[in-house]
């Protein structure tokens, strides 16, 4: 990985004030952009939003939030402690979209 701190200053910098995506800052930092961190954060804003809407407005927006999501949370880490929380709350995340 690079080094975050100057990489990020210099994308904040570089912006002029502009509102900063979160995907340019994950493929920088990544070669691989692990685009699941991006997938959860459209869930998590999905769910929020579709919480007003009708229910076939919420269908097809919590249908197009979960489309990319693929596998379990931290999978590669599942057996390191400070994942055990994140994970039972994206869990929690993903069946409250589900339903």
């Amino acid at each position: 990985m690079k080094s975050v701190v100057p990489w990020s200053l210099g994308l904040l910098v570089a912006a002029h004030g502009r509102t900063v995506s979160t995907v340019r800052p994950v493929d920088g930092l990544w070669e691989d952009a692990p685009t699941g961190a991006v997938v959860l954060w459209q869930v998590e804003h999905a769910v929020d939003a579709a919480g007003g809407m009708g229910s076939e407005a919420r269908e097809s927006l919590l249908t197009m939030a979960l489309a990319e999501w693929r596998g379990n949370a931290f999978e590669e880490f599942s057996s390191r402690p400070w994942t055990k929380t994140e994970r039972a709350w994206i869990a929690e995340l993903r069946a409250g979209a589900v339903e």
